[in-house]
């Protein structure tokens, strides 16, 4: 066909985005809208226009649904503008088309683009396939598309569209090297070669002759589920020769070549369940000769325009329709998965929705407009992804500027082999930017136990090689507000196959970069069965209130609750860590070789069987300058502190540790791992053993010291130093921390208020000065850089306990459970008996739990709450607790009326409230509608949910208004200054059985 010159130009933009999709494909509109049909006759050069063919739609001969293009009479094309593409990029323009009658023709065709038009002529009589690549050229952003009927005959089209074909998978396609690398050669009794000729354009080509050989080349990377053709230019040698491109473990898709001219060949292949790599071949068997050259890999998406919002309904939804609207739904994974998503699209699954598989869309966002996956249909509930034995569930690679929010992940299926929940992959291709993964529901991931970048982990985000590396890493990703359960092996992690560098042992030159602006917050792991939480390779992350409830369940090999590796200035603080099993490793924490600058601070650590803290390394100056401070321990078993291997510079100070009675945890165990640790220096912590093992170890430390440190109960064998004190240090109440959980799918936090000192404590004021402190304590008190801190976690002035009582002047019924009779006041805030017996009831299994693990005591004694230990009862424990939980309540309540946000409180009031949301939740229930948490709250539940929220709200308003801490401060300081007026006879009268 001759290039074709338009005259008149009818031009049709999508209004957004970035386009490569065709209006109108099918003409199921029953018109041309968006198409321009212009009909000419004459030569050229085209100028006339004298119209002799005609361009309609037709019904009854469509290649799918109802209707199709219909060219007829003289010469005649129907065209139409895509707008907005991809400068440098390769796409495939493709349609069914047939002729009436046999020797007619029909051209599809593109041009306009860059470069000379493509077309291909159809003259199949019966619908067809028919395909074009054209690639735009460096500045190009637009192309013509279109069907031309020459002067003779008749065509029908339909079911056009613009697909983009991705880069060439392979590396070398040309040989334009002039060798085969990465190229594998198998030739047992033949050769292959690469020279340079002339026959097929120039350039070079791959050789094989003599007997019998094969060029091979592995691909990794591929996306499940996913078509790929492999194709090349090939001929036979002579004839009756043949060579056969082909694909292993396709045998179905391989191709016997025998031409001797160069011609394109192609196979296609479509991946399943786990295929992430596949090896191409050109095979040739022991007789002849053979020549390939210019092969490729690719894979056909359709493309989005941008911009755009895209529903799949798994019931309701249909793959043909075009996904822009709820009621125009796609269905399947494969539809989401063939088509390449831009800048600023969402991907929103409707919430009552089930699909197996893995979820793997395609393309990538930009800067101010990431393509977002996420929900649509309601709150309560969210769409579920079952990998159904897949090795990812959920799965980008080499892909940025992606959000994933509100999913439902779990894969039981072939339980023991590799599976990661939601892994986002970076493999060659430099930094990738703005990876978060939000809001996710991770569980029954049950994968293997490696413990290795290519292990098994509920959220993974990982740097990889390929055959031909480029070091790779990712910048700024967010892990934030996920709940991973039950997972096999780590719950949460980064890591990177780019580790080698001297800190960790490895000198061989392979290559080292650390992920940046790592943010893992406020995600909650429970029964991991290795690691809970674990970045690897990051510098500068921010690791901070997240909860993990069990880790090493059952992985049988060194794990940790939350910790890193091979990183540098990492901060992790705000976490809590309980239940990690086994004591092969097995702290709630733990600074790992490979790390310089790692601050732990501000963290939690309780019922652990290894113990709190892990400080280790293994290789010279693999582990330097960790920091832990403000940090506390209960009930940790087996170490507290462990340092083992030659670590160096490490400062431990103002940390609590709490062991119960019946203890045997050792405090600090030295011990060596290739060399003994060089330097650690404890200062200003609180060693309350109320009974513990021994200290190991200590003296192996080349430069050890212990200063200012308070051990209390237990000190027997702790180590010399200066100014250490071994007085009580009068916790508020040690042993008495809480245990944090998930309510309502938001992390509550165990509360570690009884670790505060009181007021007459000898650790007050007796610590060390220590530079660059960090600023604060574990309760936002400041510690000042030139005042001599507290010893321990806390540096406030000393709490009242017991509160002062002061006889109320008048006297109430105590048989009265009416809001009028009051048990204690609180500065101006009276506290009514109904409150207060909730209040208490609140604390009843934290009474029960502090009995059992101090005094083995039994709640089933039936004089439990009147039975004395150490000069009190439990009745007088509770009450005294609730008294103290009161005060801090009522500062939070002066902090909100300060704000302005309540004017008063009152516990009736807040009752009556409770009993209308509770019947609005029920009105919803019965009208089916979605609601947003419980369908009924709890007084405690609800309690916490208002003032939490309000709270939020004050700290955000106050933020505007510096300096945030000394109001926030002042409301709480007023609160434990106030004089507690009680009732004496409703207090001594209070039921509590």
């Amino acid at each position: 066909m001759r290039e074709i010159k338009c005259l008149l130009v009818c031009l049709f933009f999508f209004s957004t985005g970035k386009t490569q999709s065709i209006n109108n494909a099918g003409f199921e509109t029953d018109s041309l809208h968006a198409w321009f049909a212009w009909h000419l006759s004459g030569t050229s050069p085209w100028y006339a226009w004298n119209p002799s063919g005609t361009s309609t739609i037709i019904s009854g001969n469509a290649h799918s649904g109802n209707y199709a293009v219909y060219e007829s009479g003289g010469e005649t094309s129907i065209e139409q503008l895509i707008a907005n593409l991809e400068p440098n990029t390769t796409y495939i323009f493709e349609g069914w088309i047939k002729v009436v009658a046999p020797g007619q023709s029909a051209m599809l065709g593109v041009k306009n683009y860059g470069n000379t038009a493509v077309t291909v002529s159809a003259t199949a009589t019966t619908y067809s396939k028919y395909q074009v690549s054209f690639t735009t050229g460096a500045t190009n952003t637009q192309a013509t598309v279109f069907l031309y009927k020459p002067t003779t005959g008749a065509a029908y089209g339909d079911d056009f569209n613009l697909v983009v074909q991705s880069p060439n998978l392979l590396i070398n396609p040309a040989f334009e090297t002039g060798s085969l690398l990465p190229w594998y050669s198998w030739q047992p009794s033949g050769n292959t070669t690469v020279k340079r000729e002339t026959a097929g354009g120039d350039g070079y080509a791959v050789v094989q002759s003599g007997g019998e050989t094969s060029l091979e080349q592995v691909i990794y990377n591929l996306h499940p589920h996913t078509t790929y053709t492999f194709e090349g230019w090939i001929k036979a040698g002579a004839p009756g020769e043949s060579v056969i491109l082909g694909v292993k473990n396709y045998k179905a898709g391989e191709v016997i070549v025998t031409d001797t001219a160069y011609k394109k060949y192609q196979t296609s292949f479509t991946t399943g369940d786990t295929v992430t790599q596949v090896t191409v071949f050109l095979y040739k068997a022991s007789t002849g000769s053979a020549y390939g050259r210019d092969f490729n890999l690719f894979t056909l998406s359709a493309g989005s325009p941008g911009n755009t919002t895209y529903y799949i309904d798994a019931i309701g939804g249909r793959d043909a329709n075009d996904g822009k609207s709820a009621a125009l739904a796609w269905q399947s994974l494969y539809k989401v998965n063939n088509t390449t998503f831009n800048a600023g699209d969402s991907i929103l699954f409707k919430c009552d929705g089930v699909w197996v598989g893995t979820l793997s869309p395609k393309g990538s966002g930009k800067a101010g407009s990431p393509i977002v996956i996420s929900r649509y249909g309601g709150t309560a509930t969210r769409p579920i992804f079952n990998g159904n034995g897949a090795l990812r569930v959920v799965y980008l690679s080499n892909q940025q500027y992606w959000e994933i929010t509100n999913l439902e992940i779990l894969n039981t299926a072939r339980a023991g082999q590799k599976k990661r929940g939601i892994e986002v992959e970076n493999r060659d291709r430099g930094k990738l930017t703005h990876i978060y993964i939000r809001n996710n529901f991770v569980h029954d991931v049950l994968g293997d136990n490696t413990k290795d970048e290519n292990g098994s982990m509920g959220i993974m985000v990982v740097a990889r090689k390929g055959s031909q590396p480029v070091l790779s890493w990712f910048d700024s990703v967010k892990i934030e507000n996920n709940i991973v359960k039950t997972v096999n092996r780590t719950g949460i992690g980064t890591a990177s196959e780019w580790w080698c560098r001297p800190s960790v042992g490895c000198t061989d030159g392979s290559g080292y970069v650390a992920h940046t602006h790592v943010e893992i917050r406020s995600n909650y792991v429970e029964n991991a069965g290795g690691d809970g939480i674990v970045p690897i390779n990051t510098v500068h992350g921010l690791i901070e209130y997240n909860l993990v409830n069990g880790a090493n369940v059952n992985s049988g090999t060194p794990n940790a609750g939350i910790w890193c590796w091979n990183g540098d200035h990492n901060v992790f603080q705000f976490n809590e860590a309980y239940n990690v099993r086994s004591t092969n490793d097995g702290q709630g924490f733990d600074v790992d070789y490979g790390q310089d600058g790692t601050i732990f601070q501000y963290n939690y650590s309780h019922d652990n069987e290894g113990g709190f803290m892990l400080i280790c390394n293994e290789v010279k100056g693999g582990n330097t300058n960790a920091i832990i401070r403000y940090n506390i321990s209960q009930n940790d078993q087996h170490l507290l502190f462990a340092l083992h291997g030659p670590v160096s510079n490490v400062q431990i100070y103002n940390n609590t540790v709490y062991l119960p009675a019946g203890s045997k945890t050792i405090p600090v165990s030295v011990s060596s791992w290739n060399g003994l640790p060089v330097s650690a220096y404890f200062h200003n912590n609180i060693f309350y053993l109320t009974s513990a093992g021994k200290w190991l170890g200590w003296n192996n430390i080349a430069t050890p010291v212990f200063d200012h440190n308070l051990v209390f109960g237990d000190a027997s064998g702790m180590p010399a130093g200066h100014n250490n004190l071994t007085s009580d240090p009068q916790l508020v109440s040690p042993g008495g921390g809480g245990t944090g959980k998930l309510v309502n799918g938001m992390i509550s936090f165990g509360n570690a208020d009884g670790y505060q000192l009181t007021s007459g404590s000898p650790a007050i004021g007796a610590g060390k000065l220590i530079p660059s402190n960090g600023g604060r304590d574990y309760w936002d008190n400041p510690v000042l850089g030139t005042k001599a801190p507290n010893i321990g976690a806390y540096n406030g002035a000393g709490v009242m306990v017991p509160p002062t009582i002061v006889l109320l002047d008048e006297q109430f019924a105590v048989s009265s459970y009416d809001d009028s009779v009051t048990v204690v006041e609180i500065g101006d805030m009276k506290v009514s008996k109904r409150e207060f017996i909730w209040r208490m009831d609140g604390l009843r299994s934290a009474c029960f739990d502090f009995f059992l693990q101090r005094y083995h005591a039994s709640f089933t004694d039936s004089h439990f709450w009147d039975r004395v230990y150490d000069g009190t009862t439990p009745l007088q424990w509770i009450k005294n607790r609730t008294v103290e939980q009161l005060k801090e309540e009522k500062g939070k309540i002066r902090l909100l009326q300060q704000a302005g946000l309540l004017k008063g409180y009152d516990y009736s009031q807040f009752l009556a409230v409770l009993a209308q949301e509770n019947e609005r939740r029920k009105r919803l229930v019965e009208q089916g509608a979605a609601i947003y948490g419980p369908q009924q709250y709890d007084a405690n539940s609800y309690y916490e949910y208002l003032l939490s929220n309000a709270l939020m709200e004050a700290k955000r308003m106050m933020a505007a208004n510096h300096p945030v801490s000394d109001k926030g401060m002042q409301a709480y300081d007023d609160a434990s200054k106030a004089v507690v007026k009680v009732n004496a006879a409703v207090w001594d009268a209070l039921p509590f059985r």
